[in-house]
């Protein structure tokens, strides 16, 4: 069993390794520019002016980045299944003399890996601003985000499950409840409105990923209507 996890692994950061280096270099590259930014409004209006609109405005630093775990989930499961579907190589993959739903457990625990790691990045050089701030504020900072990259994760996983559905109605009403909760997680409102919404980021995760499971059945017994 070891080794077929090896083996996906493999496989699987073969295929989307371009699109894996392409997420950590565009998430690095956003990052020092906020941070660079952040830096120059510092010296430019002074550290207190800074504090002042984060605590009393909600300006939110890392606002750029808001929409990118989101676009980078969706690209890394477009980029991950889409071959496996149009090529057959889910379906041979699938009838490999292992448990099927182990065998997705694997393919989405890569995705998730990868696009965790690419996050993860990205809010450790986010922390950079606590040599600004208070580690207060940066705490404010840092947690306002977990909505985002609940959307990340969100986004990859229903994506990956509209890809590996073989009907095309299904896999267009996918994209309401998709929509749905990223609005709800996008939401322009103060930055700290979701971030102690745990449950709910929780449960939107979760279901998400019960979907490709149940997808996955359909794709693998045939279904094309």
């Amino acid at each position: 069993m070891k080794t077929l996890i090896q083996s996906i692994f493999y496989r699987e950061w073969h295929k989307t390794r371009l699109i894996v280096i392409g997420s950590f270099v565009v998430t690095i590259s956003i990052m020092l520019y906020i941070l660079l930014s952040f830096a120059h409004d510092v010296r430019a209006s002074g550290l207190t002016t800074i504090v002042r609109d984060i605590a009393v405005n909600n300006l939110q630093p890392l606002a750029i980045f808001k929409l990118v775990p989101t676009i980078l989930g969706a690209l890394l499961a477009i980029g991950q299944f889409i071959p496996e579907v149009t090529d057959d190589k889910l379906k041979l993959t699938l009838h490999l003399p292992f448990n099927e739903h182990y065998i997705l457990a694997t393919l989405l625990g890569y995705g998730t890996l990868a696009l965790s790691a690419v996050l993860s990045v990205g809010m450790l050089l986010s922390m950079i601003i606590g040599k600004y701030v208070p580690f207060t504020m940066l705490n404010y900072i840092i947690i306002s985000v977990h909505p985002w990259l609940a959307s990340g994760l969100i986004t990859y996983a229903l994506v990956a499950a509209s890809i590996i559905e073989p009907y095309w109605a299904r896999r267009i009403s996918l994209l309401p409840i998709m929509l749905t909760f990223q609005f709800i997680l996008l939401l322009d409102s103060q930055p700290m409105a979701l971030s102690e919404s745990w449950l709910f980021m929780i449960f939107s995760i979760v279901v998400s990923y019960i979907a490709p499971f149940y997808n996955m059945i359909r794709y693998k017994n045939g279904y094309i209507k």
